[in-house]
């Protein structure tokens, strides 16, 4: 193990730096998050989780359209002018689709029940704006191997938004506590990544709109299509479980996936940023990718496993001491959705790889088919009554998915590379 370890570390060292470089900032800026959670907790009920995590839901697919999905064809422009025409295009397609979000928030909010079912309902065009500016430059700077950059500005962010959280928390707003932090944060990140690129982006017109969206529009076509199906299947039991059993189970749910996701984007998010850039640089240089891509799968894979099996052992009196005895019961959901968060955590990083292989329809079919397959599965425990067997068959339903998708990526992969050897 230790020789593979070695080895593996050779094969990649330039790439581990750029990915320590973004892997730092996540780890300072996640633990702030996970460190805040103990407060948030005992500031905030399982029901102002569960209403916090359905304004998130709606914004989050909503987030995905702003952008059209233009700023992932951002990685494989060919030159700096596409660069830049796409990162012009997406600006202004996120600054039309949102305030449209807008105009009809404030349409349904004067339909009045809306209001309350969704808190927050008049600011999620707004978040949607600040969500999809930051989506851009992320991927814009990264592109710019701004990486130093990348990881101050997401420290900045999350910290920020914890900061307000937990201020928020203690006073009269506390019920929108959550949300507002959330923004204020949002908007801070949003600031700090096009600072220095504002007039060139917001100011100056695209050229070759027509040529450019021609040339990448499997992106809105495919890609985006697919994240909205992704991003709505994901956050289909906060929809379910407000709908058909109670806003406080949802948030238990939020709390628990949520968090786990923090813990998975530590590594995942670094590794993805990095890896899109390296396979893309070999692909185009016509070099097999299969030999990173299993090293990789065997390193997380190793990482993950300790500490999973400690957590699912030891879940109800962890929960008890870390988000208070108020949240015991959220015990039971991180047994039930562990497995799945682990495969996330494994096949997460290489999503790119439908993009660098322009196989963005047939990965939307994958998740056409996973959204099914999670409705089914959510329907069967509403259809018995029983919210603990609607999560169960959810994680099962996710497992198979990322089973599939993994076999998926390998058999690209390999044929890839049976492909660069014959040439």
């Amino acid at each position: 193990m230790w020789q593979f370890i070695k080895h593996f570390l050779e094969d990649i060292k330039t790439d581990l730096f750029n990915s320590s470089i973004l892997l730092s900032g996540n780890i300072a800026t996640q633990l702030i998050a996970v460190l805040a959670y103990p407060v948030l907790t005992r500031l905030y009920n399982a029901v102002q989780f569960g209403e916090f995590s359905l304004f998130l839901s709606i914004a989050g697919v909503l987030a995905i359209i702003s952008t059209g999905r233009l700023e992932y064809a951002l990685m494989l422009a060919d030159n700096d002018e596409e660069v830049q025409n796409l990162t012009k295009i997406g600006v202004r397609w996120c600054f039309i689709f949102s305030t449209l979000c807008l105009v009809i928030s404030l349409i349904l909010g004067q339909l009045g029940t809306l209001t309350h079912k969704i808190p927050g309902l008049y600011w999620i065009g707004l978040y949607v704006f600040l969500t999809g500016i930051i989506q851009i430059f992320i991927i814009y700077r990264n592109r710019q191997k701004q990486y130093k950059t990348l990881a101050k500005i997401t420290l900045m962010q999350n910290a920020t938004t914890s900061a307000l959280k937990i201020g928020l928390g203690f006073t009269k707003l506390m019920s929108f506590g959550l949300i507002w932090g959330s923004i204020i944060g949002q908007l801070a990140g949003a600031l700090a990544l096009t600072n220095g690129y504002v007039k060139q982006t917001f100011h100056e017109k695209p050229s070759l709109i027509k040529e450019t969206l021609k040339k990448y529009s499997a992106f809105p076509k495919y890609r985006m299509i697919q994240a909205v199906i992704n991003a709505f299947s994901s956050n289909l039991p906060v929809f379910f479980l407000t709908y058909y059993f109670s806003s406080k189970e949802a948030g238990y749910f939020a709390l628990v996936v949520g968090l786990g996701y923090r813990v998975i984007v530590l590594f995942s998010q670094a590794l993805y940023q990095v890896l899109y850039q390296k396979f893309a640089e070999l692909n185009r240089l016509q070099k097999p990718m299969l030999p990173l891509f299993q090293k990789i799968i065997l390193l997380l894979l190793t990482i993950s496993l300790v500490p999973c099996i400690f957590i699912f052992i030891f879940a109800t009196p962890l929960v008890s001491w870390f988000f208070g005895n108020n949240w015991i019961d959220a015990g039971i959901y991180i047994k039930m959705t562990l497995p799945w968060l682990i495969l996330v955590f494994l096949v997460s990083p290489f999503a790119f790889i439908a993009d660098i292989f322009s196989k963005q329809k047939k990965a939307l079919f994958f998740d056409i088919i996973h959204l099914l397959m999670r409705i089914a599965a959510l329907s069967i425990g509403y259809y018995f009554k029983n919210i603990y067997l609607s999560i169960v068959l959810f994680s099962i339903s996710s497992i198979v998915f990322l089973l599939s998708i993994y076999v998926w990526y390998h058999f690209i992969l390999k044929k890839a590379m049976l492909l660069y050897k014959d040439l």
